[in-house]
């Protein structure tokens, strides 16, 4: 049973400023085909700050991105459910939330830099973490494009063999 009934788009962890959260909150506002059909659901990474809170009040957000946390069963859901799985983070030693995504069948954007490529392979759409026009297009293909949404389900299932939890 799903837990957030209306579509949304998922983000995972900590929003500290290398995380690029803003950028991500900033994107969404200012596309409509995103504002108008989705919510963000960010998970984790305690609660928002007063400058998130304003942030999202100054975009005219705040009713649609929403936070959540709790245990691992929780989280499952969200990854199940999630339309897509956003990492646009500009600095990852190694990105555990790509792995659970790929896991949870969840199509994955993220940004092509630092250790992401490498972990996420084949699986994920990738874009600029620099570039909010790239992060639309990608994001944007993820969720009308059912072929390139299937093929990236697909290369996860294969993809994610490389991996223990151990």
């Amino acid at each position: 049973e799903r837990i957030l009934k209306e579509p949304y788009i998922l983000y995972v962890g900590a929003r500290k400023t290398y995380k690029n959260f803003n950028m991500l909150a900033e994107v969404f506002a200012n596309t409509d085909y995103l504002k108008n059909n989705f919510k963000i659901l960010s998970y984790g990474g305690g609660s928002f700050s007063q400058e998130e809170r304003e942030l999202f009040e100054k975009l005219g957000v705040t009713d649609k991105i929403i936070f959540d946390a709790g245990n691992d069963t929780k989280l499952a859901n969200y990854y199940k459910y999630a339309e897509a799985f956003v990492y646009p983070s500009k600095y990852e030693g190694f990105g555990v939330p790509l792995l659970e995504a790929m896991y949870m069948d969840c199509p994955i954007v993220a940004s092509n830099i630092s250790s992401i490529p490498e972990i996420g392979g084949p699986a994920c759409l990738y874009f600029d973490p620099d570039s909010p026009e790239d992060l639309i297009e990608k994001l944007e293909t993820v969720l009308t494009n059912k072929e390139v949404k299937n093929d990236l389900l697909a290369k996860a299932q294969e993809w994610r063999k490389n991996f223990s939890w151990q």
